[in-house]
């Protein structure tokens, strides 16, 4: 929590469920670009159960370990993927004719970035807000802890729009 504006890890969890109930509806769907919820396994369906969403895709980052071994979850009979749509690390999508790749980590190069395609990861905290591949280009950093923000597709897509293909 070095980095981030919260004393505890549940004021941190507890700020993000808020700002995703604010926005997403039951029946929406949620694309967690990894780092579900930080602490024991007992916040992955603490987290979760408090979500009005549950359609969740998943993409696991690099603090999801528990996930990505997939353990029974305490209290429930449940185990950690049961509750996600899961996605490999890397996988490019289409959204309403854009080609969106997907993964928590910022990449230099992604499928279709010469055609316009778009790169959405978290993981850097927005350390690379300012570099060309996030200024020029048409890549963004998702990260929730500086910005308080949800991101919604459409919005990405046409943030990026004028951005360089090449």
């Amino acid at each position: 929590l070095r980095t981030r504006p919260f004393d505890t890890i549940e004021q941190m969890n507890n700020a993000i469920v808020e700002s995703i109930n604010a926005c997403a509806e039951q029946d929406d769907t949620i694309i967690c670009i990894g780092d579900w919820a930080f602490g024991s396994i007992d916040n992955i369906y603490t987290f979760y159960s408090r979500l009005i969403c549950k359609n969740i895709i998943f993409i696991p980052g690099n603090h999801d370990t528990k996930i990505k071994e997939n353990r029974l979850l305490p209290n429930t009979s449940c185990q950690a993927q049961d509750l996600f749509i899961m996605y490999p690390e890397l996988i490019t999508i289409n959204h309403k004719g854009t080609s969106i790749t997907l993964c928590h980590y910022p990449l230099d190069q992604w499928e279709n970035k010469n055609r316009g395609g778009i790169h959405i990861h978290g993981h850097s905290h927005h350390s690379l807000d300012d570099t060309i591949l996030n200024k020029e280009y048409r890549r963004i950093d998702v990260g929730w802890t500086e910005t308080k923000g949800i991101y919604l597709l459409d919005d990405i897509i046409e943030q990026l729009s004028n951005r360089k293909c090449k």
